[in-house]
């Protein structure tokens, strides 16, 4: 595998959300657990912080990779993850966006989705049938030139 491009980009938001909600569940948690026993604990509050948590760590980082057969992203640890082929791309270039789609997956009209950790620069995908995809980047330009040079 021919590697054109491998970039990190941080979720700061995301870990600043994962930091804080770790932060309220210390609180609830009494500082003498050798008198709790597993009854004290509400087992619904452990479950729902788990889920939290591990949603939040998803979106802590985004590890987008180029190489001479697809654009790879992997969300995190790696549990959600993207591949689009470059056979299927007709046309990339770099864009802002509005900064209320900086985060997360965004789902578009007409089937593109839109996969960002942070800030409102993405690169733009448009496909050989039209539909459109949004891959968010600290670094648009770059990302832009290795996908045109794969691409080529």
């Amino acid at each position: 595998m021919d590697l054109h491009y491998r970039h990190t980009q941080i979720g700061y938001v995301a870990i600043a959300f994962l930091v804080f909600s770790i932060f309220l569940a210390s609180l609830s948690i009494p500082w003498d657990l050798s008198e709790m026993g597993w009854s004290d604990v509400p087992v619904i509050s452990i479950v729902i912080f788990l889920a939290v948590t591990a949603f939040l760590l998803q979106f802590c980082w985004l590890t987008v990779q180029v190489d001479e057969e697809a654009i790879r992203m992997r969300f995190g640890p790696g549990l959600i993850g993207k591949r689009f082929l470059l056979k299927d791309i007709k046309d990339c270039r770099a864009i802002t966006n509005q900064w209320c789609l900086s985060w997360g997956i965004n789902w578009m009209p007409g089937g593109g989705g839109r996969y960002t950790v942070s800030g409102s620069k993405t690169v733009e995908l448009t496909f050989a049938d039209g539909r459109k995809a949004w891959i968010g980047t600290d670094e648009p330009e770059t990302l832009q030139k290795a996908i045109q040079e794969a691409l080529s």
